[in-house]
This record gives C-alpha cells, structure tokens and sequence, in this order.
C-alpha cells in the first residue's frame, strides 16, 4: 500500500504506482505502467493533475484504488483529465476534497464514490458510462456531470450546474443552488425514495427562488420531505406562486410526500400542487380568511390552535394532483 502526502501529475500517478516517487525527483515524462498494476493509493496532501487532454490522462486503472483521505485534495485544471478505468475505485473520503475544473473520465460502476466535498465547478465535468454514488459530504456541480446514474444517498448535492443522468435521491438532500436561489438541471428522470428537497424562495421572479428543472425526463416521488423557506426578506403576497420542478413527462407519487412549511411566515395558506400543469410542481400562496366581526371571539380560539400548529417542526399536508 504507498501512501504519498503530495504530488503533481509531473510526478505522474503512474510513476506512485511503480514506487519511483522521490519528494526531490522531477519527471520529466510521465512513466506509462501496466494496465495490470493493482495499487492502493492514500492522499492525505495534494494531488494536482495538469495533464493536457484525453491523450494523455492520469489513469487508475481496474484494480487500482485511490482514496483521497481526511486533509487530502485532488485538484484537476481545465486542461487536466483523470480517467477511472472499468474496476477501478476513487474513494473521496470524509474531509477529502475534489476540485475538478477540468474532466473527470469515469467509465466504472459505482467505483466513484463521495463521502467528502466534491466540487465539478464551471469549467469542470464528470463524463463516461459509470456511476456516482454519494454517501455523505457534498457533491457541487456547477459545472456538468454525465453518468449512467447519479445516486445520493447521503449528504447534499447542490448547485447550478447539469446532470445528464438519472438521479436518485435515496436519504440525501436536494438543494438547488449555490447558498442562494438556483437553478439545478437534470436532463433525465429524477426519483426521491427518501431524503429532502430544500427550496429557498427570496421572490416569484426568475432566478429568485429555487429550481429543480428535469428538461428531459420525470419526477417521482416515493416518499421524502420538502421544505420551504423565504430568503432575502421576502414578504408574501397572495396570489403568488413559483413552479419549484419542471418536467417535460409528468410528477408522480406526491400523495406521500411531506411538506414542510414551518419556516415560513403565517397568516398565509400555502398548498403544493400539479393542478395548473402535471408536468410542474407548483407552490401558491393565499391568504387566510377575514373573519366577520361577530366570529371574532371563535377566531382568536382558533388563532392559538393554528400558531400552535406552525409550531410543529413538519406537517403532513395532502397534495392536489390533477
């Protein structure tokens, strides 16, 4: 097993592989090993791959695996590629970090693992026929991510970026954006069996609130939790609403879905429905009923009954489908 604190891809990931790396040494090319090689690599310093394109990747080839540790960071320029072979395993672990500005070729099933911080940034991209599967930490992509399956089953996956992949949110969460409003795209099916979608909205107007936007699939929901919170001061008005998921097939499964609202101001009905579109989610906002002057009293009674309802951290609240 080599663990190795720091290196450049200079001192390819190839020459680690045969031992050859020396703090002192500077290769001048890398060294090409063979494909059977099976090594264990542990990064607790900084890796920067600065190749320059796909003829010549920084490659962990099937039996290979590459955990980034705790304090460990891999770095990928926008001209360097880093390709996992079929059967080779890149593990971010808790405390690692990927910053991939350039392309991460992934071609293994479910041998791209996150546990850490993950970050496909503007110029960056995860492309190939794997799958990236996500326990913990967080996954970024303002960049574009296209694998045969983009699984989250812990931590959060956030951003303004595209996903050209199915997702599956399995007990992670959902937050479009950046820590504002954004808009996150997925350009095939979307399906939460478990977890939570976090929806800011700071307005109705474009690009004020959050957007799940599957431009080329459908959405379906077997269970989970969305909660919605106001941003940037915003004050309601009745009669606003904002389409929070678009689709270009359909929503399926709301009735199981719980709707959380308990962050938001009262005085106002909120409901969360398909009616004016099947194919988007809407959230409206009305206000409650002016009581008559003679029901004031049975009111007030009420009032108390609704606050002490807010209060409840999550409600279930049925869903309207057309």
């Amino acid at each position: 097993m080599l663990t190795q604190h720091s290196f450049n891809s200079a001192h390819s990931l190839a020459s680690v592989r045969r031992g050859l790396l020396l703090p002192s040494i500077a290769l001048a090319a890398a060294i090409i090993p063979s494909p059977s090689y099976a090594n264990t690599i542990n990064n607790t310093g900084t890796i920067n791959i600065t190749t320059s394109g796909t003829s010549n990747p920084e490659t962990i080839y099937s039996g290979d695996t590459l955990n980034n540790q705790s304090g460990g960071s891999v770095n990928i320029s926008n001209t360097g590629v880093l390709e996992i072979k079929s059967g080779g395993v890149v593990n971010n672990q808790s405390g690692g970090t990927i910053n991939d500005d350039g392309n991460i070729l992934n071609d293994s099933l479910l041998n791209l693992n996150n546990a850490g911080s993950f970050n496909v940034n503007a110029t960056g991209a995860v492309t190939g026929t794997g799958s990236l599967v996500q326990s913990a930490g967080t996954l970024t992509v303002n960049g574009s991510v296209t694998q045969a399956a983009v699984n989250i089953n812990g931590g959060t996956l956030q951003g303004t970026g595209l996903i050209t992949a199915p997702v599956t949110i399995d007990g992670g969460t959902v937050a479009p954006g950046n820590g504002a409003a954004g808009t996150l795209t997925i350009a095939d099916d979307f399906h939460v069996t478990s977890g939570t979608i976090n929806i800011e909205i700071g307005g109705v107007g474009s690009g004020l609130y959050d957007l799940i936007n599957i431009s080329d699939g459908a959405a379906s929901f077997a269970a989970g939790t969305i909660h919605f919170s106001f941003i940037n001061s915003y004050t309601p008005t009745a009669g606003e609403y904002v389409d929070f998921v678009t689709t270009t097939v359909g929503i399926t499964g709301l009735g199981s879905l719980n709707l959380d609202f308990s962050s938001l101001l009262g005085g106002y009905n909120y409901t969360v429905d398909t009616t004016n579109n099947p194919n988007n989610l809407r959230f409206s906002i009305s206000s409650q009923d002016v009581p008559e002057p003679g029901s004031l009293g049975l009111f007030g009674l009420g009032l108390v009954a609704l606050m002490w309802q807010r209060t409840k951290h999550q409600c279930q609240v049925p869903i309207l489908q057309s």
